[in-house]
């Protein structure tokens, strides 16, 4: 069902009827770790870049926020969710607090599970790509790799 088709109907009913018209939408109970997993890496990827100067790195916490939201609503609901349109859609939803309402009705330790993981790989990308340790471990890597390559080269030649 599309957000917009949702609406309309939402802003129909009381405060009650909606959160039965609400409890009526959701349609997954669980979602498998490993998709969960794969949707926080890709709001991840998608909320963390390197800005005009590459020395600087930037993360976009408000729309890592917004998009595990919407991907909450999505991957437990009937609603299709334009991610081309996610600001306007997040807007609309959240205008008349359906927001609330949808990820009240998704069980809690679902919900739950998706905001740990998600906080557990900011931590890990944190640590791995951004922390002093990431970036010498993957120098060492480098120059490790380097070395070996310079060693098959001397063994070629003094053959």
């Amino acid at each position: 069902m599309k957000v917009d088709e949702f609406l309309d109907e939402y802003k129909k009913f009381d405060e009650e009827a909606k959160g039965e018209y609400v409890k009526s939408i959701i349609n997954t109970k669980y979602v498998s770790y490993a998709t969960k997993i794969s949707d926080c890496k890709r709001i991840i990827q998608s909320t963390s870049y390197t800005n005009t100067d590459p020395n600087m790195f930037c993360m976009n916490s408000p729309a890592r926020h917004m998009l595990l939201n919407l991907q909450m609503i999505e991957r437990y609901t009937d609603l299709e969710i334009d991610y081309n349109n996610a600001l306007n859609i997040y807007d609309m939803l959240d205008e008349v607090d359906a927001i609330t309402g949808i990820l009240g009705c998704i069980p809690f330790k679902e919900a739950s599970n998706y905001n740990h993981i998600m906080k557990m790989m900011l931590k890990d990308f944190r640590m791995n790509e951004r922390s002093m340790i990431g970036y010498l471990d993957s120098k060492l890597a480098s120059m490790k790799i380097l070395g070996e390559s310079l060693d098959k080269i001397m063994e070629e030649v003094s053959v």
